[in-house]
């Protein structure tokens, strides 16, 4: 099997842009495309701090459950996805346009359903695919 090793990969009609031939060659994917632009871990219940991330400058304590994410370097618009999840039972997680949704900064809350209100939570985690600016 050979191996390649490189510290930099430039496309040749678009330097940013990489097609990647998908599983059994008959699709094809943009890595640059496909890359989560931001992830972070964090935790809203003890404190409001990251405990892991990329791309995210800090976060705001909107108000009990529900946080801003503020990113190091924003999104093209706001036409972004983004995942969600924590690590409560009964808890949603989910993004909340409401809490000032920008280009660089995304809206987040947790919601809990047993006591029908937002909630902090131990563990929430997030990651964001779309053009960076």
């Amino acid at each position: 099997m050979s191996e390649i090793k490189t510290n930099k990969l430039t496309g040749t009609s678009t330097a940013g842009s990489i097609l990647v031939t998908g599983e059994g060659n008959s699709t094809t994917t943009n890595l640059q495309q496909g890359l989560a632009k931001m992830y972070c871990r964090f935790d809203t219940d003890s404190s409001t701090s990251i405990t892991g991330s990329a791309n995210v400058a800090s976060l705001t304590d909107a108000a009990v459950g529900q946080t801003s994410i503020n990113l190091t370097n924003a999104f093209d618009a706001v036409t972004y996805t983004i995942l969600l999840g924590n690590d409560e039972g009964e808890e949603v997680a989910f993004h909340r346009t409401g809490n000032g949704n920008t280009a660089s900064k995304i809206g987040v809350a947790n919601y809990a359903q047993d006591s029908n209100a937002y909630a902090d939570a131990d563990i929430m985690s997030a990651a964001s695919q779309g053009d960076l600016a």
